[in-house]
């Protein structure tokens, strides 16, 4: 297709009601709205505010104050309004398939609706952001990447902060999330995100706009404040422990130097160069990654209930007192592939439950600690003068060694790391209820040993979103409605309803079925092929504006990194990543429009 060819790109046009008003007010407020959007992407609050019967949070505020000040501006818009039928056109086939699938689904209904509505508000965002582009141009396009960099950076420090555990971190952070990210113990990045995996997902896509516009579009001190800002979303991303995300960084390292290959002109080497150095560092950032022993055992060993293992043997009680206080000698061996930490604010104590022997119920769950005097690595062992306190009342209990991992880390028995039991006998002997003074860093944890969910793997739940999808092919059981219905199909009675697919095209496959997929794919592909085709223009000098080059090339990487990850995850349930998809999108087609001249003012496209 040649240049002139693509010049010629279908445009959807709009006609506007032409009233005499003045508008640029009303058009500067949906620019400053559409760039805050940009920026409090991450920050998402747990917490919302009730309207119309329904609760919006602060990101779903924003969003909706942006699409009401767009629409009001169409309404009094005196001109053509101009929109890229390559967003326009799959964006209405895919809302519309997924109205199809929520209205026809068999079951949660009312919930295959609400992900509907979050995907026709995302996309209403990216029509905004690709028309407000081509009306406005480059200007624009520069300060939504300054926006979203400067969000994305404001919360990776957060994430950082986040790691220090301190008191002042985690309530502020509690703001956006309800719960940290653990991984056998070990706290996982999610800064101002309500899971780890989100947190990965976001910096990494905002990590090659980052690159690229430090590489492309900035000069001198701001250069390096922008490989800064860069560097440290690299560090965030991979201190989620994501190994997605560790995927997609080293994706990056081919993508970054290859796309800047393709689409720089022979006086560009140097940035190819710089890109390759980038890359390089990257390279350096993710072995030194990969050294970390708890990093390489997630990569090698993801269950990790096969992190811990314990054998204790523990000097015989057989009977007490009610309230008695006694020294019991137990013997520790770490069985497992991790060390025990005896500082730090989880560290590993043992402790011991009480339970009624005949129905099981915990009659003390959170037994006395004894802390470590010192870290014991795998395979070492290791005897403790432990301090048990006997039930209140008498009868006969089952005493349970268990360590655990305090402030959230959990209880060894919940990896499935047997505790040691024994049968003891409690006569009353008056003795007064007191509780001795603990150790520092004792936390109340509840019993999750007796109610712990089941956690599928991703192989499991992408066989049965196969099985499920295959009793509606065509229009899928609903969008966002997977969570509630997969668990009969594992052989689950009770399930975390948390849990999607755990892949981004088999959530749209399962939900919307094919109709729904196809115009997810075609939405996609049609943006990532006008794209390429801008991108190759670039490289033959028929792109006049080298800052569209490095935009589109900034948003292509990003868009890429988003389709990567989500082979291992599914983020459309979550609305900032959500709406940062669908401003992927309108950026990429707004700023593609520029390139192949489909509308707008050239007076605004070039100022």
């Amino acid at each position: 297709m040649s240049n002139q060819q693509l010049r010629r790109a279908p445009v959807l046009h709009v006609p506007i009601l032409n009233l005499d008003l003045s508008l640029n007010l009303h058009t500067r407020l949906v620019e400053w709205a559409l760039l805050l959007l940009a920026a409090v992407l991450p920050f998402e609050s747990s917490g919302g505010l009730a309207l119309f019967g329904m609760i919006f949070n602060s990101v779903e505020l924003m969003a909706t104050l942006v699409t009401i000040l767009w629409l009001s501006l169409l309404i009094y818009e005196r001109r053509r309004m101009y929109v890229s039928s390559w967003l326009a056109i799959p964006s209405v086939l895919l809302i519309a398939a997924l109205v199809v699938s929520a209205l026809l689904a068999p079951e949660y209904g009312r919930d295959a609706l609400k992900f509907t509505l979050r995907q026709a508000q995302g996309a209403m965002i990216g029509l905004c952001v690709a028309e407000r582009l081509v009306a406005e141009g480059w200007p624009l396009m520069r300060r939504l990447l300054l926006a979203l960099a400067i969000g994305a950076g404001l919360s990776a420090l957060l994430g950082v902060w986040e790691l220090g555990e301190t008191a002042n971190a985690l309530g502020l952070l509690a703001v956006f999330k309800t719960q940290l990210s653990f991984m056998g113990g070990l706290l996982r990045l999610s800064g101002t995100f309500v899971y780890a995996n989100v947190a990965a997902m976001f910096y990494e896509a905002i990590l090659p706009i980052v690159l690229i516009g430090a590489i492309g579009l900035l000069r001198g001190w701001l250069r390096l404040l922008g490989l800064g800002v860069a560097g440290l979303l690299l560090l965030t991303t991979l201190l989620t422990y994501s190994r997605a995300a560790l995927l997609v960084c080293a994706a990056l390292l081919v993508l970054i130097p290859v796309g800047i290959w393709f689409s720089a002109p022979g006086q560009r080497r140097r940035s190819l160069l710089q890109a390759i150095a980038l890359s390089g560092l990257i390279g350096l950032a993710l072995i030194g990654v990969l050294s970390l022993p708890t990093f390489r055992l997630r990569l090698l060993e993801p269950n990790i209930a096969d992190w811990y293992g314990a054998s204790y043997q523990a000097a015989p009680v057989q009977h007490m007192q009610t309230n008695e206080l006694r020294t019991v000698a137990v013997r520790l061996q770490n069985s497992g592939r991790v060390a025990w930490p005896e500082a730090g604010v989880r560290p590993v104590m043992l402790a011991y439950h009480w339970f009624d022997p005949h129905s099981g119920k915990a009659i003390v769950f959170d037994g006395l600690r004894t802390p470590l005097p010192y870290s014991i690595a795998p395979g070492d062992s290791i005897e403790l003068q432990a301090q048990i306190q006997a039930p209140t009342a008498p009868g006969t209990y089952e005493l349970a060694w268990d360590l655990l991992r305090e402030n959230g880390g959990g209880w060894f028995s919940q990896y499935q790391v047997a505790p040691a039991r024994e049968q003891v006998t409690i006569v009353g002997g008056g003795l007064p209820p007191v509780r001795p003074q603990e150790p520092a860093h004792r936390t109340t944890l509840a019993p999750v040993t007796v109610d712990e969910l089941p956690q599928p793997s991703r192989g499991q739940l992408w066989r049965a979103a196969l099985t499920i999808w295959s009793a509606r092919p065509l229009v899928g059981i609903g969008p966002g409605v997977f969570q509630y219905v997969y668990g009969p199909y594992l052989g689950m009675q009770r399930w975390d309803t948390r849990i999607h697919t755990n892949n981004l095209y088999l959530e749209l496959l399962v939900g919307s079925g094919v109709l729904g997929l196809a115009a997810f794919l075609s939405l996609i592909g049609a943006q990532l092929v006008l794209a390429i085709r801008a991108l190759r223009e670039s490289r033959s000098g028929g792109l006049q504006q080298p800052q569209l080059r490095w935009a589109i090339l900034a948003c292509t990487l990003a868009l890429t990194a988003f389709l990567i990850h989500g082979i291992f995850d599914a983020f459309l349930a979550f609305m900032t990543t959500n709406l940062l998809l669908w401003m992927l999108l309108g950026m990429l087609s707004g700023m593609c429009a520029c390139v192949y001249d489909l509308g707008g003012s050239q007076s605004a496209r070039t100022r």
